[in-house]
């Protein structure tokens, strides 16, 4: 099994480390806060909830950043007690990249795209390291706006969310629901697109979802797509960052599949997107 590095007790850090240890999909969590008495007390709560639900996961609590070295992923939350200043989170992912040369680093919050830019562009990281997955919560907001106009479970809605915050691209051509093409009214379409800017950001529990479900799919290498947060080169010939769907596997992303796009979804793509580089 596995054992993922926590940077972070705060709202988002404390319910990804609560939901990815109900999963037992991995054998150790390190929860890493500066607060070191909130990332041991919650290390210990979720640790005791675990009788209770039945999973068997060890969960521990710190402020030691070198217990990242020993991780096979490592994911940056967010601080308790402040907010990470853009400077500190860039020094703090330089520090992870040198001392968990291996791992993978997702990016688990709603603003973590422009961290990945830095991270990339300042401190040289590889991109397939570099994974965001908080596009994983839009997609899942886009399914339930749409689960009413379609008389359908979310749960087996699909449809790919590019591009970045809020002004998302959806792949309406290649949405579906329970294996069915999805025929969307315009109308229709426009209101899920309007609700689904205005969601953004999503909350701590939907963030710590998606990361949690990314960090399953990265360690087991799986073949599910998902939206994330990735870089690669679009419209230029450096990598830019943008959600896509992608696969992953325990080195990170393995790979980026762009889908067919009309002209017009194409152009707001790229609008969005060359915008921010």
């Amino acid at each position: 099994m596995h054992t993922v590095a926590i940077l972070g007790a705060g709202d988002l850090g404390g319910a990804l480390a609560r939901t990815l240890a109900s999963g037992d999909a991995v054998s150790r969590i390190v929860l890493i806060d500066n607060a070191r008495n909130v990332a041991v007390g919650k290390a210990l709560d979720i640790g005791q909830t675990g009788p209770i639900e039945s999973y068997d996961t060890a969960v521990e609590g710190t402020d030691d950043i070198h217990e990242v070295s020993g991780a096979d992923l490592v994911v940056l939350a967010d601080r308790y007690d402040a907010e990470l200043s853009v400077d500190e989170a860039l020094a703090l992912a330089d520090r992870v990249a040198r001392m968990a040369p291996a791992a993978p680093l997702v990016l688990a919050g709603a603003r973590h795209h422009t961290l990945m830019t830095l991270a990339i562009q300042e401190l040289k990281l590889p991109t397939r390291r570099l994974i965001g997955s908080a596009p994983v919560a839009a997609a899942a907001a886009a399914r339930a706006l749409m689960a009413p106009a379609l008389d359908a479970s979310p749960v087996d809605i699909a449809i790919p969310i590019l591009g970045l915050p809020p002004a998302w691209v959806v792949a309406w051509d290649r949405a579906c629901s329970a294996g069915a093409p999805v025929d969307m009214p315009p109308h229709a379409a426009a209101r899920v697109e309007r609700g689904l800017a205005a969601s953004w950001p999503p909350g701590p529990y939907s963030l710590a979802s998606a990361a949690a479900a990314v960090i399953r799919a990265a360690l087991t290498g799986s073949r599910r797509r998902f939206c994330c947060f990735q870089a690669t080169p679009f419209g230029s010939v450096h990598p830019v960052v943008f959600a896509a769907p992608v696969t992953l596997g325990p080195s990170g992303i393995v790979t980026v599949a762009v889908p067919e796009l009309t002209p017009r979804q194409r152009v707001a793509l790229e609008s969005t997107v060359l915008a921010r580089t």
